[in-house]
């Protein structure tokens, strides 16, 4: 005759809300892509030189990449997300620390966004939701960069999402000579 012994049941709870992952040394998980020097001015004509490195993850079915730039991954001054569809790209989860200039920050992000909107899209746009701020005129400085806002918005839609910007990137000529004498992804 068989006997079961009871057993204590021992449930391992896990209290710690973090997983860590281990790493594997064949697949990295943010491939570096190129180094971007960016020049900040201060005071009168005193300009200082900072380098950042721009590093990439790709996902499964490369339709979303995510990108940090910054000295070191871990570590990232500016981060972002490019979703990538037929027609165009989007900026999305924009993310610039305050140590760093923004509007050459986003210059630097709006051409790396152009550059996969011009090597993956068909219409070659790329497109961005800003939400206003009380402190600061952002949506001055995308426009700066040459982003143009969207007639068919309604005002609780810009109140509620942001205001929705395109870029057409084939009709912007400034932006098509800085990618063609010095692309950042290759």
């Amino acid at each position: 005759m068989l006997t079961q012994e009871l057993k204590p049941i021992n449930n391992i709870i896990n209290t710690n809300r973090t997983m860590e992952l281990p790493l594997c040394p064949e697949s990295p998980l943010y491939e570096f892509v190129n180094v971007v020097t960016l020049r900040s001015k201060r005071f009168f004509f005193f300009s200082v030189p900072k380098t950042y490195s721009v590093f990439r993850r790709l996902s499964a079915n490369n339709l979303i990449e995510k990108y940090k730039i910054g000295f070191d991954e871990s570590n990232p001054v500016a981060s972002f997300l490019l979703k990538i569809y037929k027609d165009s790209v989007y900026i999305v989860d924009l993310k610039i620390n305050s140590d760093v200039d923004e509007k050459k920050m986003l210059e630097t992000i709006v051409q790396i966004s152009s550059e996969r909107a011009l090597e993956l899209t068909t219409r070659k746009e790329v497109k961005i939701n800003v939400v206003p701020s009380m402190f600061s005129d952002k949506i001055g400085v995308y426009k700066i960069c040459g982003f143009e806002s969207v007639e068919e918005q309604t005002e609780f839609e810009k109140k509620s999402l942001g205001e929705a910007l395109i870029l057409k990137v084939v009709k912007s000529s400034r932006l098509m000579k800085r990618i063609k004498k010095n692309p950042i992804i290759q």
